[in-house]
């Protein structure tokens, strides 16, 4: 792939490029764990139901963690060489910001199981 960038760019450019494409999915692999760890608190603190990984709301948010906000950051980051070009498009804001409703789910959740013992 280098020497296709490097017809066009110089060989530091095709190099950052890279350099920065590798950072961004170290990122977003970051992110996206801790959103799979989330889920997985969910499911062992009996929170959520795991026989079916894709039904219920918090599911549904880690789904868009990985499927649709960590890769979208990822081409961005790939085709334009800015990540931060996705920033409030499917990008990293709603990394962000899924983390915090699925912990707050998760927090609320508990609490109102605790509050019906």
């Amino acid at each position: 792939m280098k020497r296709i960038c490097k017809s066009c760019h110089s060989t530091d450019w095709t190099n950052g490029h890279f350099a920065k494409l590798d950072s961004t999915i170290e990122e977003t692999n970051q992110m996206t764990l801790a959103a799979t760890q989330l889920m997985v608190e969910a499911w062992e603190k009996g929170i959520e139901d795991k026989s079916n990984p894709f039904d219920e709301a918090i599911e549904k948010l880690w789904i868009k963690q990985w499927l649709f906000y960590a890769s979208s950051i990822r081409y961005a980051s790939a085709m334009t060489g800015a990540p931060d070009y996705a920033a409030f498009k499917n990008g990293w804001w709603e990394l962000s910001d899924t983390l915090q409703k699925m912990r707050n789910q998760i927090d609320v959740r508990e609490e109102l199981k605790k509050s019906k013992k």
